[in-house]
């Protein structure tokens, strides 16, 4: 897995990982950590080529297995049922 490419994350990057594998807009990762959309792109970006993932879907099974988001935190914002 790509555990050791993670340590190479900024906490920036790892902020943008977390929000969005909870499911959060570039709209609202921006406000919350007051940068611009465009910011948080490049972010993703960013680090989605430090993990060689290659698409948002890929960013949120990585959260997951790594248990940076739990599944409840990976749902909840949808309404989905992990039950």
């Amino acid at each position: 897995m790509n555990l050791d490419r993670y340590k190479t994350l900024t906490t920036r990057e790892r902020e943008v990982l977390r929000m969005t594998g909870e499911g959060l807009t570039d709209s609202e990762i921006a406000t919350r950590l007051e940068i611009s959309p465009e910011t948080v792109e490049t972010e993703r970006s960013n680090l989605m080529d430090k993990l060689d993932l290659h698409s948002p879907a890929d960013l949120v099974r990585f959260a997951l297995r790594t248990e940076i988001i739990t599944m409840e935190e990976a749902t909840e914002r949808h309404g989905l049922d992990t039950d």
